[in-house]
């Protein structure tokens, strides 16, 4: 991944915004889901491993995604 960003800077030169291409931007926002679906699975091996929480079937897992608008 390649990102570019160019900065908007105000009158005393601080940079307060900045300007990707929709590419850079929709590879920064598919990076971030993507950590944030390794943390949820971390988080969940976890508790899974300390007794917090029990296994679920793949199929109520299935339908808990769809639920969530997470699967088709």
């Amino acid at each position: 991944m390649s990102i570019n960003p160019r900065y908007i800077t105000n009158s005393k030169g601080k940079q307060t915004n900045v300007i990707l291409s929709m590419k850079e931007f929709n590879e920064l926002v598919e990076a971030y889901e993507d950590l944030e679906d390794i943390k949820t699975c971390e988080e969940i091996k976890r508790r899974i491993a300390s007794g917090e929480s029990e296994t679920i079937s793949w199929e109520q897992m299935k339908q808990e995604l769809r639920l969530i608008g997470k699967l088709d």
